[in-house]
């Protein structure tokens, strides 16, 4: 989508620090991420002993409440102030992260994020 490519160069060129925050894990969010050129990546971290996998997620889960989490510690670990933050997302499952974060931002949202972020007076950004 044009317009988040738009605002992600625009909080890069603001010096904002910039990190992916997803469900899925780095083996598939690390292309996009460099093709981006955003350096943190908050991810679902799969377990490996002597090079291989072993079937068990290292908790917590980026997911939900996971991603809470996940953002708190980054927050912490990098000076961040949560209250001054952006989230950009499509899923009512991300409703945790854009109550903690004071600028939640909605994209092309399921019919639950889309009517939670209507009642909440949330920014919408549609294709």
């Amino acid at each position: 989508m044009p317009q988040v490519c738009t605002l992600l160069a625009e909080h890069q060129a603001a010096g904002d620090l910039v990190a992916i925050l997803s469900s899925t894990t780095a083996y598939l969010a690390e292309p996009l991420s460099r093709d981006l050129g955003v350096e943190h990546l908050l991810v679902t971290r799969l377990e490996t002993e002597a090079g291989r996998f072993t079937g068990r997620v290292i908790a917590p889960i980026c997911y939900g409440e996971g991603k809470v989490i996940h953002a708190r510690n980054f927050a912490s670990e990098h000076g961040v102030d949560l209250d001054e933050s952006w989230f950009y997302t499509d899923s009512i499952t991300d409703l945790p992260v854009l109550e903690l974060v004071g600028k939640p931002r909605v994209v092309a949202p399921d019919r639950l994020l889309r009517r939670e972020s209507q009642r909440r007076g949330w920014p919408v950004i549609d294709p």
